[in-house]
């Protein structure tokens, strides 16, 4: 195949691609769960790139997908792959049923390597229960604090679990 005729080839797949991913036509006034929704899941990992990323495909402000997390309507979960990832609240729970047996299995090897058992899983549990009870919501600082007050620990590798 002749340089020139790969050459537009690869640049038509490019195109293919970003048109694909919501990323040639952005779809200003969108809401930030229905981009998600489009896409399924958005890793999300890295929260500033994910805002960044969902607010390229709706023209969104990092401010308007944060209020689509605070309001329920879009949720970040480890669907996948032991990864945050974004997603439409809706999708959560039939992606989590697809995917869970993997994750679990996955999940238990990592327990082990950590020596996390069962009745730190209660404790831990019993402790978020408490401080978000009545709707509440913790950051990740507020909640690791409550763990440790509440003799979980979480150094090492266990806070990120």
């Amino acid at each position: 195949m002749p340089a020139a005729s790969v050459t537009a080839d690869r640049r038509r797949v490019a195109q293919l691609r970003e048109t694909a991913l919501g990323l040639a036509h952005p779809r200003d006034g969108i809401a930030a769960a229905e981009v998600a929704r489009d896409l399924l899941a958005l890793q999300a990992q890295d929260l500033p790139g994910a805002l960044w990323s969902l607010g390229q495909r709706g023209g969104l402000t990092a401010e308007q997908v944060l209020d689509a997390q605070r309001s329920g309507a879009l949720v970040r979960s480890w669907p996948m792959r032991g990864t945050l990832h974004l997603l439409h609240r809706d999708d959560l729970r039939w992606t989590l049923h697809l995917t869970g047996e993997r994750q679990h299995a996955s999940a238990a090897a990592r327990h082990r390597e950590l020596d996390l058992d069962e009745p730190q899983f209660a404790r831990a549990a019993a402790i978020v229960r408490d401080r978000t009870g009545g709707g509440a919501r913790l950051d990740r600082a507020e909640l690791l604090t409550a763990l440790v007050e509440g003799g979980v620990p979480t150094d090492g590798q266990r806070g990120g679990i």
